[in-house]
């Protein structure tokens, strides 16, 4: 509330100073209430919050840049909305028109070095402020409402009108998107219950070693409740199935061939709890298919891989060591030049049994869905697009998304998710992206399905 304080008192200095008069607020001011349907921070159990900072910028008449000091913001949670708290006082000339408030709902993990919100996370309103008069209060609401995510709503040349009066209650939290739902129906063997929701897809601060292979503009994303396999499909599971990948294991262990590592053997043997590895994405997805199920798409992938929080790894910020996820396994034979601080003594090194990295696992739906951040590689269902090509360039929410055009720059190749034991930390977050030809195959590339789950 002190922080609150601090803001009225600024802006109400701040719009004084720009006008020809010093006078006392009880002679006239406007009252600006502020209500959202977001989740914000310490709001309800079930929802993610989605933004966590409130900018208001106050303009004079006949200016398209906010006046001198009038440029303020505060952190926002739940509390602050549903105690009606939001609100700020301001003191305008009297009788004079033309004032106007933009005010933005941001995520401020999502802003620039500056501090500026990113404009692909934020809710963006600029509103007309009423005329004030002598003695007289005028209380303005301005709503910002997910649904309004995506263009800004008004400008400071065309504001909208703010809603008159204070709303009774705020409808903080209430957004439907981002309700948590629960699954319907039994979940397919061997597979867990994701409940659905909403959460931020991509981050603007990837990680250096390639921007190519991130969404550096973040999308909002509302996924419906669906079941994900436990693990990766093993080399047992596709046996039982009366399939096979497309290169089994040479027999040998020097790492020389690529068949070295490959998972899949022509008779029962030591791989049967690995995930199967060197299958094409055609084969993933008939095997997922003959199953009633599907490839997730990148969406789904990275929600349960950021722990349906956006987090960076299943386990949360922090940077794996070699007992918490399966990486970096390499350095030997033809990968004997990578970087690997995992190698292990003997070679070749490669993927181990699903379910291996201690902490690469997260809870959901009456068990634990493991390896998301790292052993193998994983085949989505989803074309390539980079964010500013046709599946991922518009603002707004997206719904389940799946991208199904040819990228233009890439032709069609097929996104794959998560970490693999070859690769370092920095591959496994859950951000983090890759693409295949969907004709080939690799000894770090594995896959899990997916079923609808209403």
């Amino acid at each position: 509330m002190r922080a609150l304080r601090r803001l009225i008192l600024a802006l109400v200095a701040a719009l004084a100073a720009c006008s020809s008069q010093t006078r006392d607020a009880s002679d006239g001011q406007i009252v600006l209430h502020f209500d959202t349907d977001a989740p914000l921070a310490a709001g309800p159990t079930g929802t993610t919050a989605l933004f966590d900072r409130l900018r208001v910028d106050l303009f004079s008449p006949g200016s398209d840049a906010p006046c001198a000091g009038c440029t303020n913001e505060f952190e926002v949670d739940h509390a602050l909305f549903a105690e009606r708290r939001a609100s700020i006082g301001i003191v305008p000339p009297l009788g004079v028109s033309g004032y106007r408030a933009r005010v933005r709902l941001f995520r401020r993990a999502f802003a620039d070095e500056s501090g500026e919100p990113n404009p692909e996370a934020s809710i963006d309103v600029t509103v007309a402020l009423p005329v004030v008069t002598e003695g007289n209060v005028s209380d303005v609401t301005v709503s910002l409402g997910v649904d309004d995510f995506g263009p800004p709503r008004g400008s400071p040349a065309a504001p909208v009108d703010p809603i008159l009066g204070r709303l009774a209650r705020s409808a903080v939290g209430t957004w439907p998107g981002a309700k948590r739902v629960e699954c319907t129906g039994t979940a397919p063997e061997g597979a867990l219950c994701v409940p659905g929701g909403a959460f931020w897809m991509g981050t603007p601060n990837p990680a250096a070693f390639s921007p190519l292979l991130f969404f550096t503009k973040p999308r909002l994303v509302v996924l419906d409740p669906f079941y994900m396999s436990a693990s990766e499909v093993t080399v047992r599971q596709m046996r039982a199935a009366g399939r096979a990948a497309q290169d089994v294991w040479s027999g040998s262990t020097k790492g020389l061939l690529k068949q070295d590592w490959c998972t899949f053997t022509t008779a029962p043997g030591k791989f049967e709890d690995y995930p199967v590895t060197c299958v094409s994405f055609t084969a993933a997805h008939d095997y997922c298919e003959a199953l009633g199920g599907l490839l997730p798409t990148e969406a789904q992938f990275e929600y349960v891989a950021g722990a349906m929080s956006g987090a960076l790894f299943p386990w949360g910020q922090d940077e794996p060591t070699c007992t918490d996820a399966v990486f970096a396994r390499a350095g030997y034979g033809q990968f004997a030049s990578v970087f690997a601080p995992c190698m292990p003594p003997h070679p070749p090194g490669g993927p181990i049994a699903v379910g291996s990295g201690a902490r690469d696992r997260v809870s959901t739906g009456g068990g634990t869905i493991a390896d998301l951040a790292g052993n193998v590689g994983e085949w989505t269902r989803d074309l390539w697009n980079t964010v500013d090509e046709p599946c991922w360039k518009r603002a707004g929410i997206y719904h389940d998304p799946w991208c199904t055009t040819v990228s233009p720059s890439m032709g069609s190749v097929v996104a794959f998710r998560g970490g693999t034991w070859v690769h370092p930390a920095s591959s496994m977050e859950s951000h983090a992206r890759n693409l295949h030809d969907p004709a080939g195959n690799d000894v770090d590339l594995g896959f899990r399905c997916v079923w609808p789950a209403r």
